[in-house]
C-alpha cells in the first residue's frame, strides 16, 4: 500500500499533537500515532486516554485504504528537517514496516497494529462507563481569539490542589446571556464573559462543564495557528469535543460540582481606583520578584498621593517599598493586604490595559476589571485579602 503526502503539511500536523502523546502508559500502544488512510485522506490521531486528537490532510495520491501505528519520534525527527515536498509512503503490513521515499533518499522503521489503538477515550469513573453513549446537551460555536483569551485569562487563577480536583480545571458556563470561563482556586478568582456566543437557548437551564487543566493548556498553545476560525463546541455530561479546521479535539470532562461563584463575586463597591495596568504590574512583578517566596505578602497603602506599595520577609531583613502616583478618593484611606503570588497572578490575566479596582474595605475580596474592553467582552479578576497583623 502506497501514498503520497506534503511533508510540510504532515509536519506541522505532527509536531503540533505530538505534545499529548504520553511517554509512559498502561497502554504502550497510545506513545504511538494512528494513521489511517481512507478515501484518498490520511486521518492521523494522538490520545493519552483522556484526551484524543484527530486530524485530517489530503493525500495528493494513494492505492487504497489501511491503517498502522507509528512512534513519533520514528517519523518527526526526520521529516520536520526536509524540504517541502511530497512524500511516498510505502506500508508492508506483512512485514510491519513503512518505507518513506523523499527526493534523494529514503527513511525505513517498523509500524504497529492499529487494532490495539483505542478508538475512544477510556471512562475514568463507573458514571462514565455507563454514559459512554450519553446524548449531546448542546453545543455552541465561538472564534478561536476568543476561546484563546479566555483560557489565557483562567489558567493563572486555577488550583493546583490535587485534594479537590474541580477547582484545577477551567469551568465553562453555559447561559442564555453568553458562555462564561471561570477559575477559582479558593484565593483568586477569574471570570470572562463572551456575551456575542449564544450559548444556550433564553428558555433552557445553562450548562456548566469543567475541562481539565491538560486539555486547558494544550488548547491555549495549539490555537494561535487557527487564529480567526470558528470553533465549534459540542458536550455531553462526561465529554467535550472542539472542531475547529481539519482537526477534532475530544476532552473526558472533570467531574464534581464548581463552585457557586456568582456568589462570592460582590454586587457593588464604595470605592473605585483607576490605574495604569502596565506600571502597576511592572511595580509587583519587581517586588515579587525580589523578594523570591511564593507566601511573602503585599500591603496597598491608600494615600491622598496614591498608592504606597510595601512588601517584606519576616526574620529577614528583606524589603521594598515603592509610591504609584494615582488619584484616590478623598473617602478612601486604607491598607489592605494580599498574597504577592495572588497578586500576580490576577494581574497577569488582565493583559496591559489600564485597569479599575474596586474596594469596600481590608476585609472583602478586591475587584479587578479592565477599563477598556472589546464589545461584547467582560471579564473581572477577584482576590481575596490577607488578614493584616495589628
Amino acid at each position: 500500500m502506497e501514498f503520497k503526502i506534503s511533508s510540510g503539511e504532515l509536519s506541522s500536523l505532527l509536531q503540533s499533537i505530538a505534545k499529548i502523546v504520553p511517554l509512559n502508559s498502561t497502554l504502550p500502544i497510545l506513545s504511538h500515532f494512528l494513521f489511517e488512510i481512507e478515501n484518498g485522506s490520511l486521518h492521523v490521531t494522538a490520545s493519552d486516554q483522556s484526551l484524543r486528537i484527530s486530524g485530517v490532510l489530503p493525500l495528493l495520491s494513494s492505492e487504497g485504504n489501511c491503517s498502522f501505528t507509528v512512534r513519533p519520534k520514528d517519523v518527526i525527527d526526520y521529516i520536520k528537517n526536509l524540504p517541502e515536498q511530497p512524500l511516498s509512503f510505502s506500508y508492508s503490513q506483512e512485514n510491519s514496516s513503512v518505507s518513506v521515499a523523499f527526493d534523494g533518499g529514503y527513511f525505513k522503521f517498523v509500524c504497529s497494529d492499529a487494532s490495539l489503538y483505542p478508538r475512544k477515550l477510556a471512562p475514568v469513573s463507573l458514571q462514565q462507563k455507563q454514559a459512554e453513549e450519553e446524548p449531546v446537551l448542546h453545543n455552541a460555536t465561538l472564534t478561536v481569539d476568543t476561546l484563546r483569551h479566555a483560557l489565557d485569562a483562567s489558567l493563572p487563577a486555577v488550583a493546583t490542589d490535587e485534594k479537590r480536583p474541580v477547582l484545577t480545571g477551567v469551568c465553562m458556563d453555559f447561559i442564555p446571556e453568553g458562555l462564561t470561563f471561570v477559575a477559582t482556586n479558593g484565593f483568586i478568582l477569574t471570570k470572562m464573559c463572551d456575551l456575542k456566543t449564544q450559548a444556550v437557548p433564553a428558555k433552557e437551564e445553562h450548562q456548566r462543564i469543567v475541562l481539565p487543566p491538560k486539555t486547558a493548556n494544550f488548547l491555549r498553545g495549539f490555537l494561535p495557528r487557527y487564529a480567526g476560525e470558528p470553533v465549534h463546541i459540542t458536550y455531553t455530561q462526561s465529554k467535550a469535543v472542539f472542531s475547529l479546521g481539519s482537526v477534532e479535539i475530544s476532552t473526558l470532562l472533570l467531574a464534581g460540582r464548581f463552585p457557586n461563584y456568582a456568589s462570592i463575586i460582590p454586587s457593588e463597591s464604595p470605592h473605585q481606583v483607576h490605574i495604569d495596568g502596565k506600571r502597576f504590574t511592572n511595580v509587583i512583578k519587581r517586588i515579587y520578584t525580589f523578594l523570591a517566596e511564593d507566601k511573602s505578602v503585599v500591603k496597598l497603602q491608600f494615600t491622598e498621593q496614591g498608592i504606597v506599595i510595601s512588601s517584606g520577609l519576616f526574620g529577614e531583613e528583606k524589603m521594598a517599598q515603592e509610591s504609584f502616583p494615582c488619584e484616590v478618593p478623598d473617602n478612601l484611606r486604607m491598607t489592605i493586604a494580599f498574597g504577592t503570588h495572588d497578586l500576580v497572578q490576577i494581574l497577569s490575566c488582565m493583559g496591559e490595559s489600564d485597569l479599575v479596582f474596586h474596594l469596600a474595605d481590608q476585609t472583602r475580596p478586591l475587584l479587578v476589571k479592565p477599563s477598556d474592553l472589546e464589545e461584547g467582552k467582560d471579564l473581572l479578576g477577584l482576590i481575596v485579602p490577607k488578614t493584616l497583623s495589628a
